[in-house]
C-alpha cells in the first residue's frame, strides 16, 4: 500500500497541474480522478479475490497511525511554504504545496478507508432487507449523486447560513440518491448494468 501510495500522489500532482482541484466539468473534478480510478480497480479486484474477509487488524493499526500522523502535516507543510502570506497555492500547479497536498491524500486516506472498512465488517455486516436495498442502490447512487447534489445546492443556495444548508442539502440529497437509484434499478435489465 505503501508503495501505491506513493505513484498514486505524484499521478494526481501530475493530473492537477491541468486540472487543478476545485476546477471541475459538469461537477467532475479530475484532479481527483486518479485515487477514484485507483479505488474503483481495487474495488473490483477486492470483490473477485475477497480481500475485505482478509482484512488484518494489523495493518488496519498502522495505517490508522499513519493517517493520524500524516494530518497535521499539510497544514505545516502549508505554513511553511508561505500559506499565511496569501500564497496558497496547493491545488495544483508546479509548486512544492501541490506537490505535498497530492502526496499527503492517499496516506490519509488509505487509513481512513481500511478503518472504516475494518469497522463495518465487524460492527455493521449484519444482513437485512433494508441493508440489502442500500446496497443494491449505492453503485447506481454512485453515478448520479453529482446532479442532485449540485440540483439541491442550487435550489437552496443563499436560503439559510451556509451550515445549515449543508445539512439539508446533505439529508435531501442522501435520502433522494437512494430512492431514486432504488427506482432505476427495478427498470427491467438495469440491474445487470448497474
Amino acid at each position: 500500500m505503501f508503495l501505491t501510495a506513493i505513484p498514486l500522489g505524484i499521478t494526481a500532482f501530475i493530473v492537477r497541474l491541468v486540472y487543478p482541484v476545485g476546477e471541475s466539468f459538469l461537477g467532475l473534478q479530475f484532479g481527483y480522478f486518479p485515487s477514484y480510478i485507483l479505488l474503483f480497480i481495487v474495488g473490483i479486484i477486492a470483490k473477485r479475490h475477497n480481500w475485505l474477509e482478509l482484512i488484518n487488524k494489523k495493518v488496519v493499526k498502522r495505517w490508522q497511525l499513519i493517517s493520524i500522523i500524516t494530518i497535521p502535516v499539510l497544514p505545516i507543510a502549508l505554513i511553511a511554504n508561505g500559506a499565511l502570506d496569501g500564497g496558497l497555492q496547493f491545488e495544483g500547479g508546479i509548486n512544492v504545496q501541490a506537490l505535498i497536498y497530492a502526496l499527503w491524500e492517499p496516506f490519509v486516506a488509505i487509513g481512513f478507508i481500511l478503518g472504516f472498512l475494518a469497522y463495518f465488517k465487524e460492527h455493521v455486516n449484519k444482513p437485512s432487507s433494508f441493508k440489502n436495498n442500500l446496497a443494491q442502490a449505492a453503485y447506481t447512487v454512485y453515478i448520479i449523486h453529482p446532479a442532485i447534489i449540485v440540483g439541491l445546492s442550487l435550489l437552496f443556495h443563499g436560503t439559510f447560513y451556509p451550515m445549515i444548508e449543508w445539512i439539508i442539502v446533505s439529508c435531501i440529497a442522501i435520502i433522494l440518491c437512494f430512492f431514486i437509484s432504488s427506482l432505476i434499478i427495478k427498470i427491467p435489465g438495469m440491474k445487470k448494468i448497474l
